[in-house]
């Protein structure tokens, strides 16, 4: 598939793992939240088999912000240390 039909083809779908740097604009917080919100176990992280790859579902953005809406999440914004 040429690289210009990819990018139409791209831009039509929806991907299903976001890296964290996507996730971060997504929730419209920082990279360093989101990297927070993993280890905190508050999004879950999916590791792509035989790479040192983290990406994050979709779905589990979605759940995040769900949780948000309805005021049950325990998203706490980390400090930075002084």
């Amino acid at each position: 598939m040429s690289k210009a039909r990819r990018s139409a083809v791209g831009a039509a779908i929806s991907p299903l793992l976001y890296r964290v740097p996507d996730a971060a604009v997504l929730l419209g917080v920082s990279e360093r939240e989101v990297w927070g919100m993993l280890r905190r176990g508050e999004l879950p992280k999916v590791t792509i088999p035989g790479r040192r790859m983290t990406r994050i579902a979709r779905a589990d953005l979605e759940a995040v912000v769900a949780t948000w809406r309805t005021g049950a999440g325990e998203f706490q914004p980390e400090r930075a240390e002084r």
